[in-house]
Order: C-alpha cells, then structure tokens, then sequence
C-alpha cells in the first residue's frame, strides 16, 4: 500500500507498485521527494498514512481497496 515509500525513496529507490487506492497521492509524494526530499515528502504522505496502513490490513486489504475504487467510480463493483 506504500506504507513503505519513504524509506525507499531514501534508501534510492525510484517508486514503488502499490495497490493503494489513491495513486495520484503516491504520484504526488515523489514529486515532492524529487523537488524537496524526504521532509517535504512525508508531509504530503502524512494525512494519508493511515488510509495506507488500513488498506494494509491482511485479511481484508483488499476487499477495503475494492470498496473506494467503487466509491471513487474506478470500478463498477467491490
């Protein structure tokens, strides 16, 4: 879910392939790792964190993802 994207970032990586239901933000964190860093990255990702982290949970991630993608009009049912 990216949960993890900031550490890699600064660890050198040049994104990540996440299932995160709001990929715009993730777009938006590495534009902002890219023009300011790390700090400026994490304060984009902050208010978001705890989306990722719910979408992380193992058991029902995925069904949690499906449901906003839905809600969002990504895809026609969950």
């Amino acid at each position: 879910g990216g949960v993890g994207l900031l550490d890699e970032l600064a660890a050198g990586s040049a994104g990540a392939m996440t299932g995160f239901s709001h990929p715009a933000v993730l777009a938006s964190v590495l534009r902002a790792y890219d023009g300011g860093g790390f700090v400026a990255a994490r304060e984009v990702f902050a208010p978001w964190l705890p989306l990722a982290n719910f979408e992380g949970q193992v058991r029902v991630g995925l069904s949690i993802r499906k449901e906003v993608l839905r809600r969002r009009g990504v895809i026609a049912c969950g």
